[in-house]
């Protein structure tokens, strides 16, 4: 029951743009509660979306990879996790390089045959060229 309430409680704060609220809701969550593998997953990255959102928490890792990491522990086919670290590979210099997972989410993505947004598939489409030039760049 309760960590039902904290699952509300965070989504109130991300609603109302309260980002460190949210980020606590989530930790307490995460280590104050006994959930099932999918909920820690889901608990993670939404960690890990809060620290792309906002630069102002203090936080492990401020490209989310980490948070990302961790949900795909617990979650393996968590698509929110898999599509985040598609999404934030080398959109700055700040956001991760991290080829080889990048290339295993993109390809568990498509292996889970899940309906894509048709921004969801031109992101993997560019994400690969991307991985695929930065590859050869650094050969």
């Amino acid at each position: 029951m309760m960590k039902s309430i904290c699952f509300d409680m965070a989504e109130k704060f991300m609603k109302n743009y309260q980002y460190k609220e949210a980020f606590k809701e989530y930790r307490k969550l995460i280590e104050e509660y006994s959930l099932d593998d999918i909920s820690i997953a889901e608990a993670y990255n939404m960690l890990g979306v809060i620290t792309i959102i906002d630069k102002n928490i203090e936080v492990i890792d401020d490209t989310g990879l980490f948070y990302f990491k961790q949900a795909l522990n617990y979650d393996p086919n968590n698509i929110g996790a898999l599509l985040n670290v598609v999404l934030t590979f080398g959109n700055s210099f700040e956001n991760h390089l991290d080829f080889l997972l990048t290339e295993q989410c993109i390809n568990k993505i498509l292996s889970l045959n899940v309906e894509l947004s048709d921004l969801e598939k031109k992101n993997l489409d560019e994400k690969r060229i991307l991985i695929n030039q930065l590859k050869e760049n650094s050969i």
